[in-house]
Parts: structure tokens; sequence; C-alpha cells
């Protein structure tokens, strides 16, 4: 793996048995990354290119922002974006410690494009949203992902 790495976070936790009750937030900025190498994002992004013709990950210049809630036993995301030189994934949802994923993400060249509008893009991602999305479920190392239609 290469980058820079940018995190912050606030944990609270009680002495005993703090399996599950983890709480707090916290956000992660990647930049001049290469998102493939890192397991979570590399399965996503292999996952997502078989599905929808995400490309462009694969140089040192990806970057990925994540802000996320500590939820007990997952961590919630409560914003996901990631961009690499011709595709963007967007989205949030919920990573389990377990490895569990339940994730709903835009993702593809569109969306790369939708990023580069500034408000006229957040109002065509407002569109896209509603008309579909990816749910990725299955476990960290082999995401499943099916396609869901229609307003969620």
């Amino acid at each position: 793996y290469a980058g820079k790495l940018n995190a912050r976070a606030t944990v609270t936790f009680p002495r005993a048995g703090w399996r599950g009750h983890l709480s707090g937030n916290g956000q992660v900025k990647l930049r001049d990354a290469t998102l493939p190498d890192i397991p979570l994002v590399g399965s996503l992004v292999r996952t997502l290119s078989e599905v929808g013709g995400l490309v462009g990950f694969d140089a040192a210049k990806d970057t990925a922002d994540v802000t996320f809630t500590l939820r007990g036993d997952h961590a919630h995301l409560d914003a996901l974006r990631a961009t690499s030189a011709a595709s963007a994934i967007r989205g949030y949802g919920d990573i389990y410690f377990n490895g569990r994923l339940d994730l709903y993400v835009n993702a593809g060249p569109l969306e790369r494009l939708q990023g580069l509008f500034g408000p006229v893009g957040q109002a065509m991602g407002t569109l896209t949203d509603e008309v579909g999305r990816y749910h990725v479920t299955g476990k960290a190392g082999k995401p499943e992902v099916a396609v869901e239609v229609g307003p969620r």
C-alpha cells in the first residue's frame, strides 16, 4: 500500500465487556493511494468492476473520504466517497466487526462526472440514487453485489 492517510476518531467504551459497546465517530481521508491494495476496498472495487464497469482504480492517484459512526458491533459509514481517474464510488451503510457488509453504493464513470460538477453533480446524484444503486452484502473479503432499482 502507498498513499497519504489522515484519520481522526473519538471512541468510547466501557472498561469491561467492550465488545459490542463501542460508540464514537471519525473520519478517514486517503490521498495518492492505490485503493485496490487495501483489502476491503480492493475486494469491493474488484466486485463492482465485474458488475458495473468500474474502471481506473489502479494508479497511485486514488482518493477516499469516509465519515463513520461507531454503533456497538459495527461502524456505520455515514458517507463514503472513493475516486479514481475515471470512476467513483459513493455510498453509505454498515461494516460489522465480524466482517459482514450492508452497504448501499452508486459506482462507475457517471459517479466520477457527478463529482466534478459540484452542486449540479449533487443534484444528478440525488436523481441517480432514486433510480438505482448497488446493495453490497456478504463478507469484507468476499462482497456480494445486487442491483436495486427504484427509490430506497
